[in-house]
């Protein structure tokens, strides 16, 4: 039985405890050439990483933009929820559930339930998905609002102080120009 969620079909469902510790995988779930989504209520208040798909490309959302190899965890460092690792994406940084936590947040305080985060609602092992979505991209971007960015990656949240790569990469200037507002999230330590 198909669930629908916020208007799309929800096609796989995690218990966050879970993501501590087997990869995250839609290899077998995902259609291909369709939108999918993380459902940030579901993240944030049911502890639960909820993926919905759509044939159309929803009219709200927002997309995280990060470093695929972002600054590391300092030694001795564990996010406070742990964190999961994404099949076909074992090569990029663990995704820290807090950080994931906090963009869901920031996205639901703009009202958009729902959250494109490349690494989760691409099939990563499926060439055929990948490559469809990267096509896509610029449209996931401007349609955007808001683009939430994590400097440092999906590791941790860095302070406002730390250097980062960000800048330098070569999908920042379509993740920060063609959204419709952009917001930057950090560490923030000084009360």
């Amino acid at each position: 039985m198909v669930k629908i969620v916020l208007g799309g079909e929800a096609i796989k469902e995690v218990s966050l405890d879970k993501l501590k510790v087997e990869p995250f995988d839609i290899t077998d779930c995902a259609n291909l050439q369709r939108y999918r989504f993380i459902d940030a209520d579901a993240f944030v208040n049911g502890n639960l990483l909820r993926v919905i798909e759509y044939a159309e490309l929803p009219e709200r959302f927002s997309t995280i933009s990060y470093i695929w190899k972002g600054n590391p965890l300092r030694e001795g460092e564990e996010p406070p929820m742990g964190s999961f690792t994404v099949v076909g994406a074992e090569r990029a940084d663990p995704v820290s559930i807090d950080v994931v936590k906090s963009a869901c947040h920031t996205a639901l305080h703009y009202n958009q339930s729902l959250v494109w985060l490349d690494k989760v609602c691409i099939a990563q092992a499926v060439g055929k998905d990948k490559n469809w979505q990267i096509q896509i991209m610029g449209s996931l971007y401007k349609r955007a609002d808001p683009c939430i960015i994590l400097p440092g990656g999906l590791s941790r949240l860095l302070p406002l102080e730390e250097p980062t790569a960000w800048v330098g990469r070569a999908w920042t200037l379509q993740e920060a120009l063609l959204p419709q507002s952009t917001k930057v999230l950090f560490k923030w330590k000084h009360g």
